[in-house]
């Protein structure tokens, strides 16, 4: 489980998290929903260690620790050794992740150098080191940027089969691609995080994020 307990987080004098307390629960998929600003990616850097905070935040009890390697983050820019080919980027900062299943790029462009691939290439090869690479907690910040639709599909069924074993935190607009993935919704608004009740919409569906979403936000982007 991952507890975040009182944390709060100011940029000058905006608490853009103020005394959040939440828990998600471990083996399965937890979305952080929120209009741009609302502090998703913020709350993220905070549970990775990125930015300083006020309060705690723990892992399976414990504070994390970044060289146990057992939180593996994909960001919207990843970040890469853009001399090296995709497959040495692999080898050096996700060596775990070679030989993996979960390949989200041929051979051919897995040799080619990370300088020359668009943004959809360097979200496939983030999104390969982090799927394969053992981690307990995975952390996907808009991991549908820049994908088609064929392999955002792969990614849904890589996320489903994996979440019984692994704990991921997932934020993203693509609000119709998680609504037969999340487990557990929580919703950040005015600094707060709250976990939201997930109740099935419609057969072919879990629930209706886009409808949440409005509920929560009625105004946003408007």
């Amino acid at each position: 489980m991952l507890a975040i307990k009182d944390v709060t987080k100011r940029f000058g004098g905006t608490a853009v998290l103020d005394a959040v307390t939440v828990e998600m629960p471990a083996r399965s998929v937890n979305f952080l929903m929120g209009p741009n600003g609302a502090g998703k990616t913020t709350l993220i850097r905070c549970i990775l260690g990125l930015h300083r905070y006020r309060g705690s935040i723990t892992w399976e009890g414990a504070p994390i620790d970044p060289a146990a390697r057992r939180v593996c983050p994909v960001f919207d820019h990843a970040p890469f050794h853009a001399a090296l080919t995709g497959m040495q980027n692999l080898k050096v900062l996700s060596p775990e992740s070679v030989g993996g299943s979960s390949v989200y790029l041929s051979r051919d462009v897995l040799r080619r150098k990370v300088k020359g691939y668009s943004h959809g290439e360097r979200m496939r090869l983030a999104l390969t080191a982090a799927l394969n690479s053992g981690a307990e907690l995975v952390v996907l910040d808009e991991p549908t940027n820049g994908l088609d639709r064929d392999t955002m599909h792969r990614l849904k069924a890589d996320i489903r089969a994996r979440a019984a074993t692994t704990t991921f935190i997932v934020t993203g607009h693509n609000l119709e691609f998680y609504d037969d993935v999340v487990d557990n919704l929580f919703v950040l608004k005015d600094g707060t995080v709250t976990r939201t009740d997930l109740s099935p919409q419609h057969p072919e569906r879990r629930i209706d994020l886009a409808r949440v979403y409005d509920e929560h936000y009625p105004s946003a982007g408007r």
